[in-house]
């Protein structure tokens, strides 16, 4: 997936990108640890996710690139508008899921080292069990079943109970 992150961040950066027509490029098969592969596979996209936070990568994360592209344009109507919310409330680190954005309620106001991210909650870019109170909001349970448990069981990775 080191692969997509850099194709991504060469894209959102403006680098020009010439289609060379005397070139070929050749993957030759070589040998690999997919175990291996599949340990840092996880780590790798929250990586990601948290340098590109964004519906698109989020979903790639979630789903796989290639299942990303099918579900983009449905996850973007559906919940195109809710946010992620991270901050520390009294020490201890809060996280509220499915907030629309621009609604600015989530965490209360005395709340620092507030990040809004434009994620629905699919991938979170936090370590397992890192924070320490989560909530999800209504609009996460009117999204259908694969999207809705997708994002409980991310929250339930997150969240230290």
């Amino acid at each position: 997936m080191e692969d997509l992150e850099w194709a991504y961040r060469v894209a959102r950066g403006g680098t020009p990108i010439v289609m060379g027509r005397d070139f070929f490029g050749v993957h030759l098969p070589h040998l690999r640890d997919v175990a291996a592969n599949r340990r840092t596979e996880a780590p790798n996209y929250r990586y990601f996710l948290s340098k590109w936070p964004g519906l698109d990568v989020e979903l790639a994360c979630a789903f796989g690139d290639f299942e990303a592209n099918e579900r983009y344009r449905e996850l973007r109507r559906l919940a195109g508008g809710l946010t992620v919310v991270h901050g520390r409330v009294d020490g201890r680190v809060h996280l509220a899921v499915g907030v629309p954005a621009g609604s600015g309620a989530a965490l209360p106001a005395t709340a620092t080292d507030v990040e809004v991210l434009p994620l629905v909650g699919l991938a979170l870019p936090w370590a397992d069990g890192s924070v320490d109170r989560s909530i999800v909001l209504e609009p996460i349970g009117d999204l259908p079943e694969p999207y809705r448990e997708r994002v409980m069981a991310e929250v339930r990775r997150v969240s230290a109970r």
